[in-house]
This record gives C-alpha cells, sequence and structure tokens, in this order.
C-alpha cells in the first residue's frame, strides 16, 4: 500500500514522517509523495482571499457578506492578540520521498503528482477542503483529520465549539473525505483533553498543539487497520455544519476559558 501525504502544514507532513516510517514500512506501507499546498492566492493577495473566504462563511451560516466578513476579521485577530508564544518543532522532509509543492491541494498539479507516483490511499493533514473534482481525480480513498466529534460539529474553529458546550474533551476523528463536509464514514476516534490556559486563543493553541501527535498516531493506526481490514467505517448522521463565531458567542467563550482555567490553577494550588 502506497500512500501519499496532502498538507498545508509542511511541519506536520515531516512529524508524521519521522514518527511512523519506520513501523509502516514493517506494515507494508510506503509513503510515496508528501503534496505541500502553497497556498498562493492568499499570499499573492490576502484581502482577497479573506473576501472569498467570508464568501464562503456567509453561505454556511446563511448571513450577510459584510457580517461574515466581521466576524472573520474579529476572530483572526482575537486569536492573534491572545495566543502564547509556541514552540513549533520542526521535521524537515526526507530527501528520499519525492515531495511537490502546488498552489493548491485542489489544483491539476496536485492531482497529477499523486497519481504520477502511484498512490493508493491519501492523508489530508490540515486544514484544507477538496473539491468534489479533486477526490474524484485522485481516484482512491482520502483521509481526512476532523479534530471534533462530527456527529456533535463539522467545519470549524477547532476546540471552540466544545469549549462553548462546557466540554471537558475533544473527539479527534479520521474519516473519509467525500463531497459533504466532514461527512464520510469514520475511521478511528480518539479523546483529547481541552488545555484550559488563559482565554480562548491560548486555549486552542495549547490543545491542538498536544492533539497533533494524537491525530497523527491515530491516522497511522487507521492506515495499518485499512491493509490489515481490521478496521470497518462506521456510517453516522452528520451535525450540524459551523464556521467562525458571532462576535458574542466568542466574548462568551472567552469568559468561559478564562473561568475554568481559574477554576484548574486554584485547584493545583490546593
Amino acid at each position: 500500500m502506497k500512500i501519499a501525504l496532502m498538507t498545508s502544514q509542511e511541519t506536520w507532513a515531516g512529524f508524521f514522517i519521522q514518527r511512523w516510517l519506520s513501523r509502516l514500512r514493517v506494515e507494508g506501507i510506503e509513503i510515496g509523495c508528501v503534496v505541500v499546498d502553497e497556498n498562493r492566492t492568499r499570499r499573492a493577495n490576502p484581502l482577497s482571499h479573506m473576501l472569498s473566504v467570508a464568501k464562503q462563511q456567509s453561505k454556511v451560516a446563511k448571513s450577510s457578506l459584510p457580517g461574515a466578513l466581521l466576524r472573520l476579521v474579529v476572530f483572526r485577530l482575537w486569536l492573534n492578540f491572545g495566543r502564547r508564544g509556541e514552540a513549533v518543532t520542526v521535521a524537515d522532509l526526507p530527501e528520499a520521498i519525492p515531495s511537490f509543492r502546488v498552489p493548491s491541494l485542489n489544483s491539476a498539479e496536485a492531482v497529477e503528482a499523486v497519481r504520477a507516483c502511484g498512490c493508493d490511499a491519501s492523508c489530508l493533514l490540515g486544514a484544507r477542503i477538496l473539491t468534489q473534482s479533486t477526490i474524484q481525480g485522485l481516484g482512491h480513498i482520502v483521509l481526512n483529520g476532523h479534530a471534533s466529534d462530527p456527529r456533535f460539529v463539522r467545519g470549524r474553529p477547532p476546540v471552540f465549539w466544545e469549549v462553548l458546550n462546557r466540554n471537558r474533551q475533544i473527539c479527534l476523528t479520521v474519516h473519509q473525505a467525500v463531497q459533504k463536509l466532514d461527512a464520510g464514514p469514520i475511521y478511528g476516534q480518539r479523546l483529547q483533553d481541552i488545555i484550559y490556559c488563559g482565554g480562548i486563543a491560548a486555549t486552542i493553541g495549547a490543545t491542538m498543539e498536544q492533539a497533533r501527535t494524537k491525530m497523527t498516531d491515530l491516522f497511522a493506526e487507521v492506515l495499518i487497520g485499512i491493509h490489515g481490514r481490521t478496521v470497518t467505517s462506521i456510517e453516522f448522521n452528520p451535525g450540524p455544519v459551523r464556521t467562525v463565531p458571532r462576535i458574542s458567542q466568542l466574548i462568551r467563550a472567552e469568559i468561559l476559558c478564562r473561568r475554568r482555567s481559574k477554576q484548574i490553577h486554584a485547584g493545583y494550588r490546593r
């Protein structure tokens, strides 16, 4: 079995390879290539890209474009100002594995690269949504990582909706990517504690930093299970699709995070 790692986060792909390359080979699974999304549209014209994202989210949320754009700007600023300085573990891509840089994972170049390497499956690492034409063009199963239980919520942002629901954990999910967002059959799940550590931005950052290792391991375990035919997929009733929250929801989540963080720290001091 040969797989492709399709990612918008090159460091995650490097971490995956560093952690699992040897074990996957023992299991008869080869990493055929890495395809890195350079997101050239966003780099070339960030304002146009943000407007495009806001248009997509206004359709999902059934709201006005100005309202969606305002929520997007406020949310990104809130995360940037509230996020702690985090150490990023850099794991370079090995030269022995072919790597390709493409303008988008939905580009013809991305599909051609994966097909040229003769891959039997693809793993989607990072927050990218593949179009139906891309999924069909790849011609094999595409596994996607979703940082929530899709029966609870689909879409984004990660961790946020669990915080708003006063949950103590998120449910990491690896499922098949299909045309309908985060609605494909589930192949594996694993719980991850929410790391309450101040406001919502720091909480999301700390939780997702810790979740990356668990999600990496979950991807690998699912691949081994699929190859060995020891794992079966689970159909489910998809939950609601969420996008960037309203400002009132953002304020409420900030209050809940800070309150929960104080409770935890007070408990440690006792």
